[in-house]
């Protein structure tokens, strides 16, 4: 897999004032495993998290890397940093609404998809002209996905992971006991609220160096240094929150492509059968439940069990009809 680091510049796109450069990663595939019709799927992370969440590299841990992983089936991924988060320019968050933001992100793909067509991208690797475009998110990447497929069609499938268009709910750690693993589990009453966020982040058999420095730090806040995957900075406006029920029901309602809804044993949809109801106008809803996983999907043991189910829907949905966008 070949990585490709870009920094686009969007400043115009909007009204929004200032430098606003938007840091993107994209790992492109060996050419001879390219197939006919070419999947790019654009990737955004959840909040906390930059995008190196889709290229997951840590000394004395292999195949945490859903980029690889999708490359090896030909999958082009491209993992983007939101405006304000990582290594993207940070905006003057008061002006910055779903409407603009939303713009700006579809601004990216419409720029990373003109340099695959002409070739710019990576000199010598093949032209890519008219690619089918997922669109992935998790957890608040996937809300602002939704919002941006509601209103701008980019994508002719979008991939909504760890995010609830119903309303989100944090799971309740048992009443203490064994966990699923045979550790123990405190009593919800005795823990804090950072081995809250952990217990449904993390099922208890991520390695715990992984665990360790990746909750390191009180939430919100993160305590440097970061690894690759996190940011110190959050999506979104001042207001901004994905907890209020059925705050992106109106754009999930207007959603006509396919849509792959991927959540956790234990994660925030409480009810994700109930999810594909959200999308009534969607052609066509998946929904996977992954076992022994938790919010945050790519540290899990069972992230190959996603991936593949990931990398089989986007490969479905290539050779079905296109539909317009």
């Amino acid at each position: 897999m070949q990585r490709v680091e870009l920094r686009i510049d969007v400043a115009g796109v909007t009204e929004l004032a200032g430098e606003q450069i938007i840091a993107v990663t994209v790992c492109l595939p060996d050419p001879e495993r390219l197939p006919s019709r070419p999947i790019v799927a654009f990737c955004w992370p959840g909040g906390g998290y930059s995008r190196g969440y889709y290229d997951i590299r840590f000394e004395g841990f292999a195949g945490y890397s859903q980029a690889e992983r999708h490359a090896e089936r030909g999958i082009v991924t491209v993992a983007c940093d939101h405006l304000g988060v990582g290594d993207s320019s940070e905006p003057d968050r008061s002006q910055l609404s779903y409407a603009n933001a939303t713009r700006i992100n579809a601004a990216v793909v419409d720029e990373v998809v003109r340099r695959l067509a002409t070739g710019d991208l990576r000199s010598g690797y093949p032209q890519i002209a008219d690619p089918l475009l997922i669109g992935m998110g998790q957890s608040y990447g996937g809300m602002l996905l939704v919002i941006q497929q509601g209103r701008l069609r980019t994508f002719d499938g979008i991939a909504i992971l760890g995010f609830s268009a119903i309303g989100m709910e944090r799971p309740a750690p048992p009443g203490g006991g064994t966990s699923s693993t045979g550790g123990r589990v405190p009593a919800s009453e005795a823990m804090t609220d950072r081995q809250i966020m952990q217990y449904f982040f993390h099922w208890e058999d991520v390695p715990q160096a992984m665990i360790d420095i990746d909750m390191k730090g009180e939430h919100p806040t993160r305590e440097p240094p970061l690894p690759m995957w996190a940011s110190a900075r959050r999506p979104g406006g001042r207001h901004w929150s994905p907890l209020p029920k059925g705050v992106i029901a109106p754009w999930a309602a207007v959603v006509e492509c396919p849509v792959f809804v991927g959540v956790g044993e234990r994660d925030v949809c409480p009810d994700p059968h109930a999810e594909p109801g959200a999308y009534p106008q969607a052609m066509d809803v998946t929904l996977s439940i992954t076992p022994r996983m938790g919010h945050m999907h790519n540290f899990a043991g069972t992230r190959d069990l996603l991936w593949n189910r990931l990398a089989y829907w986007m490969e479905g949905v290539a050779s079905g009809p296109r539909q317009p966008r």
